[in-house]
């Protein structure tokens, strides 16, 4: 894709791997183990954690949000993707963090960050929060409907599964 330089990184190598099988050539994938972008100062135009920061303990969701700040040229922006445990459409996932976790089977951390700590976490790395939407809220554009198969259909707008912040340099 001409003009596009994209990078990529994950702690799973498998999904590093799914992702190159799917991407022009072109595109760079990397496996990192700390909490550092493998990027230089200011060179992103976007940086995007989807269901990232849900999975982290919140000071490392904060140094990523840092790096991200890092890499973001002067106007950039980070879509960050958050779960808010007072969102009536995400409470489940409390419920059922808690349940699998009682049955001894939490394979993963579910971390919960609300509005007013991603506005504050944003704010402290330098950087400004021009939206918030909110888990629940169809706010992604369709250029196409979606068809699901309990046959419920979606054409207009559609929601995530999680509250997304929209961040600027």
């Amino acid at each position: 894709m001409e003009g596009i330089r994209y990078i990529g990184s994950d702690v799973v190598p498998e999904y590093l791997e799914y992702a190159k099988s799917l991407t022009p050539p072109e595109f760079e994938f990397h496996l990192v183990e700390g909490l550092s972008i493998p990027a230089p100062d200011g060179v992103a135009d976007f940086v995007t954690f989807f269901s990232v920061m849900t999975h982290l303990h919140h000071h490392e969701s904060f140094i990523y949000l840092r790096e991200a700040a890092r890499v973001l040229k002067p106007g950039g922006l980070a879509i960050v993707s958050f779960l808010e445990v007072l969102n009536p459409t995400l409470e489940w996932h409390l419920d059922d963090t808690v349940t699998n976790y009682e049955q001894g089977g939490l394979g993963h951390l579910n971390a919960f960050i609300e509005e007013p700590v991603m506005r504050l976490w944003a704010k402290k790395v330098g950087l400004k929060t021009l939206e918030v939407f909110h888990a629940g809220t169809n706010f992604v554009p369709l250029t196409s409907p979606i068809h699901f198969d309990d046959g419920q259909v979606f054409t207009d707008r559609v929601d995530v599964g999680q509250s997304v912040a929209v961040l600027q340099r």
